[in-house]
């Protein structure tokens, strides 16, 4: 498994995070971000949450049926946004 970097405190959400839903253990987030040019472009990240103890870690790496439906949908709620805010309705 693929041990990533902790997330921030839940009530501080930083000011480039657009876009979160949550299905079961599996995140999508989205981000926004400024090229050199001040062109705004996202990047799309999933993960699936798994708690060792008291610790609360992301994997990569999803297992089974449930959690590549899960992954799915969590795909198609992020391109719905996406093509929202290119349709301009943020």
């Amino acid at each position: 498994m693929t041990k990533q970097k902790k997330e921030p405190q839940p009530d501080s959400k930083p000011d480039n995070l657009v876009f979160e839903e949550r299905l079961g253990a599996i995140r999508v987030t989205i981000w926004e971000n400024h090229d050199k040019n001040g062109n705004v472009f996202h990047n799309v990240n999933v993960v699936r949450r798994y708690q060792v103890g008291s610790e609360w870690s992301n994997s990569d790496k999803f297992t089974g049926l449930s959690d590549v439906a899960l992954l799915r949908e969590a795909v198609e709620l992020a391109q719905t946004w996406l093509r929202s805010y290119s349709l301009g309705g943020k």
